[in-house]
């Protein structure tokens, strides 16, 4: 793997990620944003597994009807189909970190 360049412009044989350690990786900052959440302009951290067991709430964009499922839920699922006008609505990364950054209040009031 010698010659091959980290994240920080390095080599990867003297690259470490493990902030602990000393890395920096913008993946595990503390505080860091994904590359896709500072795209979105999203402030929280994306996909945080604290809203795994909240119920989120996400309208179909088509009928405007919400379907209320946990957190986890919402992270595995590519698509799914909505119960009121049977729409097929696809769920990108970038909508994930939408819906998840809408529902953020929810890790403080927990």
């Amino acid at each position: 793997m010698s010659g091959i360049a980290s994240p920080d412009g390095g080599n990867r044989d003297q690259f470490d990620p493990n902030p602990a350690a000393g890395g920096d990786c913008h993946r595990h900052r503390a505080g860091a944003r994904s590359p896709a959440a500072k795209i979105a302009g999203l402030s929280s951290v994306p996909l945080s597994p604290a809203l795994n067991d909240m119920t989120l709430t996400r309208p179909c964009p088509k009928c405007g009807h919400n379907l209320e499922k946990k957190g986890i839920w919402f992270k595995v699922i590519k698509s799914y189909r909505c119960e009121a006008c049977d729409e097929d609505i696809p769920m990108d990364y970038e909508t994930k970190l939408r819906l998840f950054d809408a529902h953020a209040h929810l890790i403080s009031e927990n």
